[in-house]
């Protein structure tokens, strides 16, 4: 008996780490295929160290802080400390749950949430689930720019199916992959416009579903909204995930474990030493995109001078 083939609809974050094959490389070649370095193993092996430590290393680097991040945000989304009458605490927290799953392969990582209301699943969960999806990579942004190691990705909606436990396949994740690959061009979350009408069809819709109650209704359109105000439109048109926004400067400044003022610094000077550096090598085709994050950080300045 063949298994049963499911497709659903999937909100997929694509995610992928910047200049990885270029550490490989050295005047336009492969390390491997450098005649001068094929008969000379020593000098081989201290390029290969050089590039490892920019690449191997890099990619365990942000694995590491993706995973930390993903599991200690999907704990305390799902334990939310919110001020409920007891008797509707039970309620509450129910459609306050989400469901996010991350994997990783190469130097690039996925991250996604199911968007499909059942008996179990509700509107409430899935706005939930992407408010939770979009943070992800929004504070992703901010770590990978104080680590400096610069990624770049998108976000879109589509259809998918499960090919392993927790891995997804199909044209939502091509869709996130197109879209951060040809258009998204810098370190940014470019994204897609699927995302934008769903979020604003949420907000609009008097009812998502038939016997939708209304805390559900509320709590749904309520988080929908908070997730539009994560995101920003750039000055070539795309929208792409705020991170420097006053909805993340409104999560951050909760944690007061968290100096995001310091941390946002630290990202402004790699991205500032980024440009400068392009611009000293006459590489305009970089040197004009990390000017448009530099503008980008100056616009937000407010936030963490």
């Amino acid at each position: 008996m063949k298994n049963t083939i499911v497709y659903d609809r999937y909100v997929v974050a694509f995610i992928d780490v910047l200049g990885q094959k270029e550490a490989f490389k050295e005047k336009g070649k492969y390390i491997d295929r450098i005649p001068e370095y094929l008969n000379n193993h020593s000098e081989m092996n201290k390029k290969l160290y050089k590039a490892h430590k920019k690449t191997v290393e890099a990619i365990q680097d942000i694995r590491g802080l993706s995973e930390t991040l993903f599991k200690g945000m999907v704990s305390q989304t799902n334990n939310p400390k919110v001020n409920v009458s007891p008797e509707k605490k039970g309620q509450y927290n129910k459609l306050r749950q989400l469901k996010l799953y991350s994997y990783h392969f190469s130097d690039s990582l996925v991250a996604y949430t199911p968007v499909s209301i059942n008996s179990d699943y509700f509107a409430s969960n899935i706005s939930n689930s992407i408010y939770g999806l979009l943070f992800y990579c929004g504070t992703m942004m901010v770590l990978s720019f104080m680590g400096e190691k610069p990624v770049r990705g998108a976000v879109e909606i589509g259809l998918g199916t499960k090919i392993a436990k927790n891995e997804i396949y199909g044209p939502a994740l091509y869709r996130a992959y197109e879209i951060e690959s040809k258009i998204a061009q810098y370190p940014r979350i470019v994204i897609g416009e699927s995302i934008v009408e769903y979020l604003n069809s949420t907000v609009k819709e008097k009812s998502f579903v038939p016997n939708q109650t209304m805390e559900d209704s509320n709590i749904s359109k309520g988080i929908a909204k908070q997730c539009l105000r994560m995101m920003v439109q750039a000055p070539d048109g795309c929208t792409e995930i705020d991170y420097l926004g006053e909805e993340f400067i409104r999560i951050f400044s909760r944690s007061p474990e968290i100096n995001y003022k310091e941390d946002f610094q630290n990202a402004f000077k790699f991205v500032e030493k980024e440009y400068l550096r392009f611009r000293k090598e006459r590489n305009q085709l970089l040197a004009s995109r990390y000017y448009m994050l530099c503008n980008y950080f100056n616009a937000r300045k407010k936030y963490f001078s």
